[in-house]
Order: structure tokens, then sequence, then C-alpha cells
């Protein structure tokens, strides 16, 4: 998360150093603008990938908070069921109800990491926004200072 912010802190005093005047890069060697373009195309290009595996894991995270939704509901069945039999099932129903206590558990942490999980790519799809706006004036001055 910290890295994201990072990155995000960075391409936004990038895209402030433009608003207040390229003085300190323009006087920089035509080498340079090409290496500081090609770093926030890298950049950009690493931000991308990761958001997709964001996606992704934030997708698996979804379908195993269904399947422990699902399995809850099984045990409040099975709870339900034999705590309506007659006979003596304190014992069964004491070790039924902290298997689902667990199981709740497990999914209020997927469903948390999930919730995490999508900020963090909030936060990076802000950052190529911004990365968006910032490399192709990078490229003008790059091309400007070199014809």
């Amino acid at each position: 998360m910290a890295t994201c912010i990072g990155l995000r802190t960075l391409a936004v005093m990038g895209a402030w150093g433009f608003a207040m005047g390229i003085t300190v890069v323009q006087a920089q060697p035509s080498e340079q603008w090409e290496g500081v373009v090609k770093d926030l195309e890298r950049l950009e290009r690493t931000l991308q990938e990761q958001s997709v595996e964001k996606e992704r894991d934030i997708e698996r995270l979804h379908r195993q908070v269904q399947e422990k939704e699902r399995e809850i509901e099984s045990q409040k069945a099975n709870i339900a069921g034999i705590a309506a039999e007659s006979g003596d099932n304190r014992q069964t129903l004491a070790v039924l109800r902290n298997e689902l206590a667990c199981t709740q558990t497990v999914k209020l942490f997927w469903d948390s990491r999930a919730d995490m999980l999508e900020q963090l790519l909030g936060q990076q799809r802000a950052t190529l926004s911004e990365l968006g706006e910032v490399i192709p004036t990078l490229r003008q001055l790059r091309e400007r200072d070199n014809p």
C-alpha cells in the first residue's frame, strides 16, 4: 500500500513540477529525457501488470467468500438439524458452532482482503491515469528538445 501511495505521490509531484515550469528538466541533456520517459513508461507497464494481478486476486477472493458463505449456510442447516433431533447433542452442537465461527472468521478475513485489494487497485488506477497525462507531455518536450 505504501508503494502505491509513494508512486502516486511521485506522479502527482511530477505533474506539479510540470505545471510549475520544467526549468530543471529543460536544462538536462537530451539523453536524460529519453531515460525519464522510458522510466515512466516502465512504471506505467508495471502498474498495469500489477493492476491485472490485483483484479485476478480480487475475483479469486470473491469466489472464496462465496464458497464460505455456502459453507456457513450448510453448517447452520446442520446445527439446526441436530438441535431438532432428540437426545443429548450438546457436545456435537458446540463443535459445529465452533466450526461455524471459524468459517465466518475466514470469510470475513477474505472479504476484508478483497476490500483492501480493491482500494489498492483504485489507487493504482489513479496513478496510471496521472501517468497517462504526464507521459505524453514528456514525450512532447523530448521531441521539442530533440528535433
